[in-house]
């Protein structure tokens, strides 16, 4: 069903102790290539050795090392296997022109759903410096959310920047001070 919520975007970069427990950590996200190539996605961690299994790792708030995603577009699909609230988003990713461009974060309560357009949560362009901020190498986008409750939970990465195509993704969360 559609998700009534209030979201408010800040300009913050944030430490792991301010995020707290990732509600995503440790999920398996259900990839969706979406760019019309029928290959298998590749996901690597700055070596050649492709891993599915490396997508857990966007959520586990390692601030060390990003995933390289080897799509343009794609979908992730988180199951929390039961409505769990959401207080916090944080998106944390290579800076431009090495990685995501556009990106969007849906919320639903059916899996069927998840990518409607009524249940759209946030939109997110890095290359807008009123969207993100830049840390060195990486960019970050914070939001504080208010009624948001859900089973799944999307993120719909829509075009890259990268000149090699991938999309680079140091950090996807999820988080509710329940968990810290």
């Amino acid at each position: 069903g559609v998700i009534t919520m209030n979201v408010t975007r800040e300009l913050k970069v944030c430490t792991k102790e301010e995020l707290g427990i990732n509600i995503l950590d440790g999920i398996m996200p259900e990839i969706t290539r979406l760019d019309g190539v029928d290959e298998p996605v590749t996901v690597r961690i700055a070596n050649p050795t492709s891993n599915l299994e490396y997508l857990k790792l966007i959520a586990d708030n390692n601030y060390d090392f990003h995933i390289d995603i080897d799509t343009v577009a794609y979908s992730l699909a988180y199951d929390l296997k039961e409505s769990t609230d959401i207080e916090t988003l944080y998106l944390s990713c290579y800076r431009p022109p090495y990685t995501v461009a556009e990106c969007e974060i849906y919320a639903s309560n059916a899996k069927e759903e998840l990518f409607s357009p009524q249940n759209l949560v946030v939109s997110i362009d890095n290359n807008d410096d009123s969207q993100m901020i830049g840390e060195g190498e990486y960019r970050s986008a914070y939001f504080k959310t208010e009624g948001l409750s859900c089973r799944y939970f999307g993120f719909l990465h829509k075009k890259s920047n990268a000149k090699d195509g991938m999309s680079r993704i140091r950090i996807l969360g999820a988080y509710n001070s329940e968990y810290t």
